[in-house]
């Protein structure tokens, strides 16, 4: 509009003028922040997608190179079967002996586990008590030189 036009307008016209302006203007703004999100999020799946294109390629490299490792291998075993050369088999295990029927008592005079791999029974938490302070004094023993009754 011209200025002579909106000199001719009375107050009231002037400020829905401006309030359908205001409201224009609010309507862009949200305009521009959605697009504004949308460019974002699509930068994102850019950068996505470059750093996806960057891992497969990577892996193509990997893949590459555990070919060329096969390939060498398969090159020696058939140059080492050519030339006679080839490692022998390696023996087979032998039989494990069958081990004795458990016995219901592990401390019995039949019991055939030698005692290095028995195991032993739980102790009672005094007779533990006792055992642990008696190793302490003894450790005490042997750092000060002292004999027990000194200590």
């Amino acid at each position: 509009m011209a200025d002579r036009e909106l000199k001719k307008l009375s107050r009231a016209e002037l400020i829905d003028i401006i309030y359908a302006l205001k409201e224009r203007e609010d309507d862009l703004s949200a305009q521009v922040a959605a697009l504004e999100e949308k460019l974002a999020q699509r930068e994102i799946q850019i950068s996505r997608a470059g750093s996806i294109a960057e891992a497969a390629l990577a892996i193509n490299r990997v893949f590459e190179q555990a070919q060329a490792a096969a390939e060498d291998y398969l090159l020696s075993v058939r140059a080492g079967a050519a030339a006679g050369t080839l490692i022998p088999e390696e023996k087979k295990p032998e039989p494990v002996e069958d081990l004795p029927a458990p016995v219901s008592d592990p401390g019995t005079e039949s019991d055939p586990l030698p005692e290095s791999i028995r195991v032993p029974k739980p102790e009672k938490k005094t007779e533990l008590a006792r055992r642990r302070f008696e190793d302490r004094l003894s450790g005490l023993v042997k750092r000060t030189g002292k004999g027990r009754e000194q200590v």
